[in-house]
């Protein structure tokens, strides 16, 4: 005997095509899932049902409070619409998908989340702990795995960060973790003069006056970045900082600030690099008072060179966005643009900046 149903992701139960809300929890069921499927009652599910690409419209709710509750060596994963998280501890490899009897199962077996009719494949998708860094891949599935509304090629390993949501088929998942414990990155900050290295030194003036607030800056990059990608953020943590006795550059240990350390790589390295010349003039006019730049002589040129500067900034902010966040509308680009602005001009304009490559460990001075 066979009948159509639409399975809760919440409690599991069957409800008729023709409801919206689950009968049982009164949850809502997912829109965008198929009506009208046939499920064998006697559990003939090995085939996989395709579902539409786009996500079932179900109500968000609060994860980030959750988080608490995670252990350092473990990933915590909430399926949307749950309360509860399952948490699977260790680093080893975890397999999401759905146990078929008489097959090897998958670490994270996802049938009593509705996994069949929303998609979900047995060997669905792949994450793994690697090089201190959480990764998944898509194992090739029937309806695909996609990372914060980003489809993944198939066995293509892509960074997990904390609160990132991952969905297979139309199962949605929150993934967290400590990212602190993990994320420590080792950065190289030199001093420029003129697109030249100097000498840089570990003052208590030069830490509170130019480090302080370049490290601050490439913060509040992150945090932007995470509020436009709607993950949670993590605290930022210098663990060390340190000078070098033998070369003018400054290594810090920090962690939770991924994103934005690749970002100002990639896209403002380059940038400072073509405005050699131009960042001192872009400095001075940063400078000026309005008083000084109502001053007669200087006005149409010192605004000309601001209005400049702006629409650099406006076009760093947009690769940065078409990088980490692409599927953002035109509407939410503005606002995030906006928040962008101020500790992009900061990392923009600094006379501090990133190494673009790691510098070879030499002897130094701890501060």
């Amino acid at each position: 005997m066979q009948k159509d149903v639409i399975v809760c992701p919440s409690c599991g139960y069957e409800n008729s095509t023709e409801q919206t809300q689950c009968l049982q929890c009164k949850r809502p069921l997912p829109t965008g899932a198929p009506r009208g499927v046939t499920k064998s009652l006697k559990g003939d599910e090995v085939t996989t049902v395709p579902v539409p690409d786009q996500p079932a419209r179900l109500a968000r709710i609060e994860h980030a409070a959750q988080l608490t509750r995670t252990h350092r060596d473990a990933i915590a994963l909430f399926v949307m619409g749950e309360s509860e998280p399952m948490l699977v501890k260790g680093r080893g490899k975890i397999i999401l998908g759905r146990h078929i009897p008489g097959e090897r199962p998958p670490t994270v077996d996802l049938n009593n989340y509705g996994a069949h009719l929303l998609g979900v494949s047995r060997q669905h998708a792949l994450i793994s702990f690697i090089n201190k860094r959480y990764t998944i891949e898509d194992l090739a599935s029937t309806n695909g795995t996609w990372l914060n509304e980003n489809k993944l090629t198939p066995f293509k390993a892509y960074v997990l960060r904390n609160g990132d949501q991952v969905r297979l088929g139309q199962l949605t998942i929150y993934a967290y973790f400590n990212s602190a414990v993990y994320n420590e990155q080792t950065i190289f900050l030199v001093e420029t003069e003129d697109g030249e290295e100097t000498t840089s030194k570990l003052t208590p003036d030069h830490l509170v006056t130019t480090i302080g607030p370049y490290l601050n800056a490439i913060s509040q990059i992150q945090f932007v970045i995470d509020e436009a990608a709607e993950r949670s953020h993590s605290e930022v943590h210098i663990n060390t900082i340190s000078a070098s006795v033998q070369h003018s550059h400054i290594r810090v240990a920090i962690d939770g600030i991924p994103d934005a350390i690749s970002l100002v790589k990639a896209v403002i390295l380059p940038w400072r690099k073509q405005q050699v010349k131009s960042l001192e003039v872009y400095r001075k006019v940063e400078k000026l008072s309005e008083t000084e730049m109502d001053a007669p002589g200087g006005e149409s040129e010192a605004k000309r060179q601001r209005q400049e500067l702006a629409r650099n900034l406006f076009q760093l902010a947009n690769d940065m966005l078409a990088q980490s966040a692409p599927t953002l509308s035109a509407d939410d680009k503005k606002g995030v643009i906006k928040k962008l602005f101020p500790p992009l001009q900061i990392v923009s304009l600094s006379t501090i900046e990133l190494a673009s490559e790691e510098i070879a460990p030499a002897t130094t001075s701890t501060s």
